[in-house]
């Protein structure tokens, strides 16, 4: 019998097609205009669309054991947001979708997937950074404070004493300037986990807020947020590393977010990927996302499958008890 070759049915487009918005199902970091701005970042990607899913895709050099302390870089596909945000990089049947993908030549990688994704049997997985989540049930930033246990109130007390003399305003996309852009590159190449590099231009078009924290008339901190009805996101940030002790900067943003995120009245608070000690004794809660790692070969998916232990995230035990217990009963 002769091999049929099978064709792969997703389509890909260099700018967004008609009607995506329409089927993003509720992942707000696929809408368009997320996405758009995403076309200022150093990784090209192309939008696929299907009639039983649409997704982001691009290419890129990964080292597969980015968590497993070894090195191996090879070349692979990944399904996922080109932001590199927290959330899936695809809408609708991800059964379909991986079966489509198996038709091409190749590794692909799914990034972020929610919990409850079902995967199909022989696809290899495990965890990866998980997203921390702060669930907000507090009237005031003060409520806030007084209802944390006496250490953890002590420390954020601290840090507020230390950024006493720091200014937060928000700024218009026009005010985003080289500065403010140096103080994300200073971030970014102090990543444990490096990212795509996202142009100034991003900042200034994506859909969202953008604060800054002033000394002075000197930027030495901002980060960008962006609410999706009740839920309020951390997207990115950065600091002037030289001020960072002094003002005890990261810790001081994280707190200014809570603030913001309590005043607009939002049910939740994405802090995003990373940093996930600080960001759970402020009072966070780690959300698990998964990977998913295949090919269009047998063989090769079951080395992937063999090789996950040494290609996932090892998540820390982060379960701090940071609300008094009274707090905690009062706030249900």
């Amino acid at each position: 019998m002769l091999f049929m070759k099978k064709t792969f049915l997703g389509k890909r487009h260099n700018t967004c097609p008609p009607h995506w918005d329409e089927q993003t199902g509720g992942n707000p970091f696929l809408h368009s205009a997320v996405l758009n701005a995403a076309r200022h970042s150093d990784t090209p990607f192309s939008y696929v669309t299907h009639r039983s899913y649409i997704c982001c895709e691009y290419k890129t050099k990964l080292n597969l054991f980015t968590f497993g302390g070894l090195r191996l870089e090879i070349p692979m596909t990944v399904v996922g947001l080109p932001a590199s945000l927290d959330m899936p990089g695809y809408s609708g049947n991800i059964q379909e979708l991986i079966a489509d993908y198996q038709k091409r030549a190749g590794l692909f990688l799914l990034l972020n997937l929610l919990p409850r994704e079902s995967l199909p049997k022989g696809i290899a997985s495990g965890e990866t950074l998980g997203a921390c989540i702060f669930p907000n049930r507090f009237a005031s930033f003060a409520e806030y404070l007084d209802c944390l246990r006496s250490g953890y109130r002590r420390r954020a007390k601290t840090a507020l004493e230390k950024g006493g003399e720091l200014q937060l305003k928000r700024i218009t996309p026009r005010e985003f300037s080289d500065e403010t852009h140096r103080l994300y590159l200073n971030v970014l190449s102090r990543s444990q986990y490096p990212l795509e590099m996202l142009k100034k231009e991003f900042f200034q078009e994506i859909a969202g807020e953008l604060y800054a924290f002033y000394h002075g008339d000197a930027q030495v901190a901002f980060f960008c947020l962006s609410q999706y009805g009740e839920d309020l996101h951390f997207l990115f940030g950065g600091m002037d590393y030289a001020q960072r002790d002094r003002f005890d900067l990261y810790c001081n943003m994280l707190l200014a977010i809570i603030r913001l995120g309590i005043e607009k009245g939002c049910r939740s608070i994405d802090f995003g990927q990373t940093a996930e000690d600080l960001k759970c004794k402020l009072g966070c809660r780690i959300e698990k996302r998964y990977m998913a790692a295949f090919s269009r070969y047998r063989i090769v998916n079951l080395l992937l499958r063999t090789l996950a232990p040494l290609l996932q995230y090892r998540c820390q035990d982060y379960s701090y008890r940071v609300f008094k217990d009274s707090a905690i009963l009062r706030n249900r």
